[in-house]
């Protein structure tokens, strides 16, 4: 028996009857505000010898966004490179 009544929705969880556990709760949503500050991510790596595909060609480039909004992208030094030259 629980003192006091425990709330709707939550699950209390022990290895047996009689020994102490853990009251879980569901959490109230919030809403998740963007990161002003930055807006995007770009993580340059080096591929390992054989981190393209079977035809010899590099892979893509992966680009995901996180639940905040904020894009990051995964991209070869070699790529990096090739870009950061042509804005020069």
């Amino acid at each position: 028996p629980f003192e006091p009544k425990k709330p709707n929705g939550s699950v209390y969880m022990s290895p047996s009857a009689n020994c102490m556990g853990v009251l879980l709760q569901k959490a109230k949503k919030r809403k998740v505000t963007i990161n002003p500050v930055m807006n995007a991510l770009n993580v340059v790596y080096t591929p390992s010898e054989n981190g393209g595909d079977s035809d010899g060609e590099e892979t893509q480039d992966l680009k995901v966004v996180d639940p905040s909004g904020v894009t990051i992208r995964f991209q070869s030094a070699e790529r990096f490179t090739e870009e950061e030259l042509i804005t020069r």
